[in-house]
């Protein structure tokens, strides 16, 4: 933000037809007297806006090749747009919130429907899918084993009680799974024992 507040106040505002500062034009869009989406960002020599195709050749292409980076601009632009729908979703208080901040979000970029935030939101969709699986499955997983701790103490005191003190089974014996068949076809579909 600091590079691009100086090129803004010190290279763009010798080739801007108002000679305005970033500052200004803040001051100004306060105050309603301009709309921000109207000043174009990047300027020409000839105090034109500059072109996608230029810019990309004159300012992108050679930080990129000084950073050592290979990215393109549409890079970029998708990492934006995918961090700030994640950002949307996990700071947004509730649906309603969600929604208008996603209206922005296609408004900022432009778009002329809401297709595109489509396949963003698809993708957020699978993940949260993914992650409620990954919790059902931890759940699950720590009923099983609840279910096994207390199976395992029930045959221990019946055994205990039952067989003389000279035939208790090992802990390891008693862990058997042949009269649940569901539970040892649960654990053998994830890798178990």
């Amino acid at each position: 933000m600091i590079l691009l507040r100086r090129y803004f106040d010190e290279e763009r505002i010798s080739f801007d037809s108002q000679g305005y500062s970033l500052d200004l034009y803040l001051e100004l869009a306060a105050r309603r007297q301009i709309d921000l989406s109207t000043v174009p960002l990047f300027l020409s020599s000839q105090g034109t806006q500059l072109t996608p195709k230029a810019y990309r050749e004159h300012y992108w292409n050679p930080a990129c090749q000084a950073a050592g980076i290979d990215a393109d601009v549409h890079q970029a632009r998708h990492w934006h747009v995918t961090r700030s729908v994640r950002d949307i979703y996990e700071t947004a208080k509730n649906t309603k919130e969600i929604e208008q901040r996603l209206r922005d979000l296609v408004e900022y970029m432009q778009w002329k429907s809401e297709e595109m935030l489509a396949a963003y939101q698809h993708y957020f969709d699978e993940q949260r899918h993914a992650d409620t699986q990954g919790h059902f499955h931890k759940r699950m997983h720590a009923e099983v084993q609840e279910y096994l701790a207390e199976r395992q103490q029930r045959k221990m005191r019946k055994q205990t009680l039952s067989a003389p003190k000279d035939q208790i089974p090992s802990t390891s014996s008693v862990r058997q799974f042949d009269d649940e068949p569901d539970l040892s076809f649960l654990y053998s579909l994830g890798g178990g024992q």
